[in-house]
């Protein structure tokens, strides 16, 4: 018998019809279902079929604990979904027949050097640094294996997977990189009178990012889940031990031909 979570996004009335209808089919199928898991899912859990859109994709990733996810699309471009909402059940039913691929991608560790409060975090997409106060401007310096590198004055500072890089990160002018390259990516965000190119790392760079001046700031992790920063914070970002198993069915299709139907596919 298999144990699946299903979340989706309590206000939109479509998405919750459709999680009802694969929690009876799942059930009918004598799978143990779980609608709408409050904390993270322990690792007896089979799957966890997320629907709705990259949104809600990036949301159980918070909560998965490397649990495999089918992320069933009722969003717009969806990077991170694998099927669109008129073939969930069919994709249901092959995930529980195990009819599918795993599709690992790796993970941002964001970890707070001198707060004792916070615990590492861990991100599919990106980190992203951001003044609390809208409108303002952050301050950041940075340093990318013990060696310094640049202060930026900017709207905000992205740490970015290669799975993270078709989001935020490439609405603000960043790369597009194949989920299969093994990287982190810098990216600033509107920088006033800096470098605003990217940086393309290697896995193993590790970089600190201190927020300066006299204001507090955010860190915000795949835009789910964000922390307060006080001035002289430091965040380490580095590749994550931990990774994001997606269940993927088309698995031989190129990440060109993948991109050009998602691009092709509306706003």
């Amino acid at each position: 018998m298999a144990k699946i979570a299903i979340v989706y996004p309590p206000k939109r009335a479509l998405a919750e019809e459709l999680a009802n209808s694969l929690n009876e089919l799942l059930t009918s199928h004598g799978s143990e279902v779980h609608l709408q898991p409050d904390s993270d899912v322990d690792k007896s859990t089979d799957f966890i079929v997320s629907v709705g859109g990259d949104g809600t994709v990036l949301w159980s990733v918070g909560i998965a604990n490397e649990v495999p996810i089918l992320g069933i699309n009722m969003g717009h471009r969806g990077y991170l979904t694998e099927v669109d909402s008129k073939d969930a059940w069919e994709s249901v039913e092959r995930m529980i027949a195990l009819d599918f691929e795993i599709d690992s991608r790796n993970m941002v560790k964001v970890e707070f050097l001198n707060r004792e409060d916070l615990l590492p975090m861990h991100g599919l997409n990106e980190v992203n640094i951001v003044r609390s106060a809208p409108g303002k401007a952050v301050r950041v310096r940075t340093t990318i294996d013990n060696d310094p590198f640049l202060i930026y004055t900017a709207d905000g500072i992205l740490i970015s997977t290669a799975t993270g890089s078709t989001g935020y990160n490439a609405s603000v002018g960043g790369p597009i990189i194949s989920p299969q390259v093994d990287c982190l990516v810098l990216t600033p965000v509107s920088p006033h009178l800096n470098l605003h190119h990217s940086v393309v790392l290697e896995p193993e760079s590790e970089i600190v990012l201190e927020v300066m001046g006299i204001r507090t700031a955010l860190a915000i992790v795949d835009g789910e889940r964000q922390v307060s920063l006080n001035p002289g914070d430091l965040v380490r970002c580095k590749k994550s031990e931990k990774v994001t198993n997606l269940i993927r069915f088309n698995e031989h299709e190129s990440f060109t031909k993948f991109l050009i139907s998602k691009l092709s596919n509306g706003s």
